[in-house]
């Protein structure tokens, strides 16, 4: 899978905080226009798709169609970012945990969603904010996202690159 090979190479395989992860989708077109956060003060001007948060903001973006969170609150350093998306009615977690409480109960109302159950990033690497991106970008370019997760995890957990 070069495509993925190429956006590592590029975006790096280590731990991005909210403020590399903006410029990460703001490079890919993927960041809402005006995007601001209390855990990222800062203004983005690309125009469309996706906001970065953490846990606790999340009742703030419940009408966004895209979210990438940090499972910790705006007071904690950060630990794991997972993908959230109405557009797509997806929930991606690299590490194939299910959704947790809040997402099922407060962002997916009222639709059917599916949620990925591969784990398709290893244990001791730190590119979860990086397979995020990478998960949004392919489901943009028209990609299933069964199709996305399977290679993912034939391609990282499998060492097939």
């Amino acid at each position: 899978m070069d495509e993925l090979k190429n956006f590592l190479d590029k975006y790096g395989r280590d731990t991005t905080t909210n403020f590399y992860l903006g410029y990460i989708l703001k490079e890919q077109n993927l960041l809402n226009a005006g995007h601001k956060t209390k855990s990222c003060n800062q203004r983005c001007q690309s125009p469309i798709k996706c906001s970065i948060i953490m846990r606790d903001e999340l009742k703030a973006y419940l009408d966004k169609d895209n979210l990438i969170i940090n499972l910790q609150t705006s007071n904690e350093k950060g630990s794991h970012w997972i993908l959230c998306s109405k557009k797509y009615n997806i929930y991606f977690d690299s590490y194939g945990v299910v959704p947790i409480k809040e997402i099922y109960e407060n962002y997916f109302i009222d639709t059917s969603w599916v949620y990925n159950t591969i784990q398709v990033q290893k244990i001791d690497t730190k590119i979860c904010s990086q397979l995020c991106c990478f998960v949004l970008k392919e489901l943009t370019e028209s990609k299933r996202f069964e199709d996305i997760v399977i290679d993912l995890h034939k391609t990282i957990v499998l060492n097939l690159f």
